[in-house]
């Protein structure tokens, strides 16, 4: 530690005592030659070990401490502002202060600055302010300033003027000037009554900050203390720095000889003492050193503390803890030596964990932190070791204290977060849900974008909801839908789906699987919807709402239109709503997805009949007509084609009459109502003829001919009416409809007269294969009969 100091101007200092009683400075008569030169860089460093010490942070965070008590500011505050400004200024902002508040912690100040009444330093030199600097490692240093209030030759309170000379030294120090200008015009001379940095000190500060911090300036250094030795033999201080330099050079025996020397001119000389042990240390004469510390130390707390540095900077652990130890037994509330014995075991920790001996690093780092619970760091280590070992739960408890003292910690509170992440793995394969999820939720609310714990999250909720299925229904579904706010998920949707499914919630249902189907439009997915819907139709028709039960099945059929079953429940609800087009339409659906299918041409003849007989009923001929024509082929008896005939006769189709009156009679010849209304149609027929003589009525005749003749052959069996198909069958004409009627007559007759005329039977089988249907030519026309409007 080196302390450099301001004196007020010429006329306030005492030159002839500065030698002897100056610490870190040297006030000598230069010569005027020297003066002369652009810049004092050699000089700067003789107080920082010959090692260019700056500080590389800007702006530079001054924090300026409050004043004595009954000490007015004497605008003292804004004297040492104004310095550093002058300093910016004259460097083209090169150093720049910016000053931050009184509270402001010290590791994220640069330069605190006390106000005293009094200077805390050895020297009896009327020093007006004193800066210090410290390395608490060869690779880190400390800043600190203490501005006095007073001159202590006159007793008299500084001036402004003095107080910003004083302030433009000492903030010279603290930007790096570890020296003293040998130009008294100088802010950075010895005894300077400078109110502003001169063209020197700035190409000085220039130079030094082109250097890289930490740079070694040994050579120059070395020059310059020896030329002032050359000229002050006996000066203890110059002989305290070159040895100091010498240290830092790697020189130690050299360092040795010279602070002997400095010891002998004078004994009381602060720092030569440290410094001297430093040295032995470094040539590897550690007896020497700790005997020299037992001397100085007289086997006080104080020589312990001592010794137990110097042991551990040797690497003597065991003895330096003893030592350490040995000070706090004489000395409890020692806090120096609490905090190097807790150094001590931290380093130690640090080496046992490297060595991956995690038992032995945490037994060191407990004590570390036990010793000093404020360091963070021995927490910080202390928890990762523990998390080595597996133990999360203490480690987690350590984070948590680490915090406690520094929430600002975002690395710890990383750590912190990944601890509690994996303290919810082993819950989860515990089953332990509950705790697990809290365990995550404390991961998270530390560190929110920690992956591992958001993917555990999803593991314990949808492990717990899965678990609680039949157990907890209510449980498991509060969890499933915790689960989908964080993770999008078909089978979540799904699984909710089932749960309502399950309490008869159908609609609930229905919205849980669309929203899975949204997702995931696989066929199971589109099932699992199709079911909700066709449960919720199923129980709207129970309870007698038959057109939601049949909206409730459209959505089924739409989910899953392959599936044919549902076509048959929404025809249900359908005709059950009293709306048979609707019915038939989902039952015709069925039946084209599915050819053959019985029941759906059972359920279409079913509602087409109900609905058919009901319009009767009402003699709503056209509609009746409809639904009786939605009746299958395969399901129309003779009952059910003469009513269509009587239909078709009613809406003025006389041709499509016939032909169903005809296959009425084909299959009932002796229905008297069939056969009367086959006569008036053949009425009809004539008197169209009158003003139709289109040879399509002709054909509907013969049709109409073949059935009566069929019902009559099949009722009495004569030969001559045998005969008179024959010749029908033979001339007839070549129209579609007309052959097939024809055919269709034939195999009536055929099958009718089988017994009595076999022969005859033999023959009109014969003849109706030779008048198989045969294609008409491209250019025919199509059967009007399918297209033509009923006659009124």
């Amino acid at each position: 530690m080196h302390s450099l100091s301001c004196r007020p101007g010429a006329r306030y200092a005492v030159l002839s005592r500065a030698a002897a009683i100056c610490v870190g400075v040297c006030v000598l008569l230069t010569r005027a030659a020297d003066a002369a030169d652009a810049d004092y860089l050699s000089r700067c460093t003789l107080y920082s070990d010959g090692r260019v010490t700056r500080l590389t942070a800007t702006p530079v965070r001054v924090r300026l401490g409050p004043m004595p008590s009954g000490v007015a500011s004497e605008r003292y505050d804004e004297a040492f502002r104004e310095a550093a400004r002058l300093w910016s200024e004259a460097t083209d902002g090169l150093v720049e202060c910016v000053f931050v508040g009184a509270g402001e912690p010290d590791a994220t100040v640069d330069i605190p600055v006390r106000w005293v009444t009094k200077l805390s330093t050895f020297s009896t030199e009327n020093r007006l302010a004193h800066t210090t600097l410290a390395r608490p490692t060869p690779d880190t240093f400390r800043v600190s300033m203490q501005m006095g209030l007073y001159n202590r030759q006159s007793g008299k309170r500084l001036t402004y003027d003095e107080m910003l000379t004083a302030s433009l030294h000492e903030l010279g120090h603290a930007f790096g000037l570890w020296g003293h200008s040998d130009d008294g015009d100088d802010v950075m001379a010895a005894a300077s009554e400078a109110r502003a940095p001169t063209a020197r000190d700035v190409t000085t500060l220039r130079r030094l900050y082109a250097m890289a911090p930490n740079a070694p300036m040994h050579d120059e250094s070395l020059a310059a203390i020896r030329g002032q030795l050359a000229e002050s033999p006996n000066n203890a201080n110059l002989h305290f720095l070159l040895g100091s330099i010498l240290l830092d050079s790697g020189d130690s025996d050299a360092a040795i000889r010279a602070l002997l020397e400095a010891s002998e001119l004078n004994e009381d000389h602060p720092g030569v003492a440290d410094k001297l042990i430093l040295a032995y240390l470094a040539a590897g004469r550690t007896g020497e050193a700790v005997a020299r510390m037992e001397r100085l130390g007289e086997s006080g707390p104080e020589f312990y503390n001592n010794a137990g540095k110097a042991l551990a900077d040797q690497g003597e652990t065991a003895q330096a803890i003893a030592a350490f130890e040995n000070a706090l037994r004489i000395k409890p509330d020692f806090a120096m030596a609490r905090r190097n014995l807790a150094r001590v075991y931290a380093r130690e920790g640090a080496e046992r964990a490297a060595a991956k001996d995690y038992t032995a690093a945490e037994a060191a780092l407990r004590e570390a932190t036990r010793l000093a619970p404020e360091q963070t760091s021995y927490g910080i280590q202390l928890a990762v070791c523990l998390n080595r070992l597996g133990r999360d739960v203490e480690a987690a408890e350590v984070y948590e204290r680490v915090l406690a003292r520094d929430p600002t910690l975002t690395e710890v509170r990383s750590n912190l977060a990944k601890t509690y992440s994996n303290l919810s793995v082993a819950k989860i394969a515990a089953n332990d849900w509950e705790d697990a999820l809290a365990d995550i939720d404390r991961a998270l609310s530390h560190d929110p974008d920690l992956a591992a714990a958001g993917a555990n999250r999803k593991a314990a909720m949808w492990n717990w909801a899965v678990s609680t299925q039949e157990s907890d229904p209510a449980r498991s579904l509060s969890l499933f839908q915790a689960y989908l706010v964080i993770e999008p998920s078909a089978q979540a949707h799904g699984s909710i789906g089932a749960i309502y499914m399950r309490n008869r919630d159908y609609a609930r249902a229905a919205d849980a699987f669309r929203a899975g189907v949204a997702l995931d439009d696989s066929p199971a997915s589109s099932a699992n919807l199709a079911a909700a819907h066709h449960q919720h139709g199923v129980q709207m028709h129970r309870a007698g709402r038959y057109g939601d039960a049949a909206e409730q099945l459209r959505l089924a059929v739409d989910a899953t239109p392959e599936n044919v079953d549902l076509y048959r429940s929404l025809g249900v609800a359908h005709r059950a709503a009293g709306h048979a087009d609707d019915a038939v339409a989902a039952f015709r659906e069925a039946l084209r997805r599915e050819p053959g299918l019985e029941w759906a041409v059972e359920e279409i003849s079913k509602v087409s009949l109900v609905a058919g007989n009901e319009a009767l009923r009402t003699r709503d001929y056209p509609t009746a007509l409809g639904h009786f024509e939605a009746i299958p082929a395969e399901r129309r008896d003779a009952q059910i084609h003469g009513v269509i005939g009587f239909l078709y006769l009613e809406t003025g189709d006389v041709a499509k009459s016939v032909d169903n009156l005809g296959l009425a009679l084909l299959a009932s010849p002796g229905d008297p109502t069939s056969r009367q209304n086959l006569d008036y149609c053949l009425k009809e027929i004539k008197k169209i003829r009158r003003d139709d003589e289109s040879p399509i009525w002709g054909h509907v005749l013969q049709r109409l001919e073949a059935f009566r003749l069929a019902s009559v052959i099949a009722r009495k069996g004569r030969k001559a009416d045998v005969t008179r198909f024959e010749e029908l069958l033979r001339g007839a004409a070549d129209d579609p409809a007309t052959v097939e009627a024809i055919l269709a007559a034939a195999a009536a007759i055929a099958t009718s007269i089988e017994r009595q005329l076999p022969n005859a039977a033999q023959r009109i089988t014969a003849a109706a294969a030779a008048r198989a249907p045969r294609p008409l030519p491209d250019t025919a026309a199509a059967d009007p009969y399918v297209e033509r409007a009923p006659q009124p």
